[in-house]
């Protein structure tokens, strides 16, 4: 498997070379370095790919995880008003990432009035995010839910 990862980083960074200004290679590298490593490589790919398309809501995750994981709270803090002023499109994967975060905190309070916002929603993202929220909350699942997302998703 990391022989697969190593060509797949050589043809990332070989397609880089050619076209620095594509956005999904920018994240895809980004994304396989904050698995593997060199992180600062990563971080970097990441913050590129954000400056060239900061719609892509993946981008916005990884470097929530990333701060997360350092422990930084203040920069994912920051990161998620970043990603709360992006459009109306990606608000639902913005709420998901910030009820992760909030559990990840044990902040029941935010994760409880971020399951609230999520009420009335009938995309599949947020139905799945606001299970999420639901089960970290400790709340019963009702599996109707589950099974109407995953028509609606078919259905797309």
């Amino acid at each position: 498997q990391g022989h697969g990862v190593d060509r797949a980083v050589g043809h990332l960074r070989s397609a880089l070379q050619i076209a620095p200004t594509f956005a999904f290679a920018q994240q895809y590298l980004g994304a396989i370095l904050l698995e593997t490593g060199p992180i600062e490589d990563a971080v970097r790919h990441l913050k590129t790919a954000l400056k060239l398309d900061p719609s892509l809501v993946n981008v916005h995750y990884d470097l929530v995880r990333y701060h997360a994981f350092r422990g930084d709270w203040s920069a994912v803090d920051q990161a998620l008003d970043t990603l709360d002023a992006q459009s109306a499109t990606i608000l639902p994967a913005a709420i998901q990432i910030r009820m992760r975060m909030a559990n990840w905190r044990g902040d029941k309070a935010l994760l409880r009035k971020l399951v609230d916002a999520l009420a009335l929603a009938r995309d599949p993202l947020s139905i799945f995010a606001a299970l999420y929220g639901r089960s970290a909350l400790g709340e019963q699942i009702d599996f109707r839910h589950v099974e109407a997302a995953a028509d609606i998703t078919r259905s797309s």
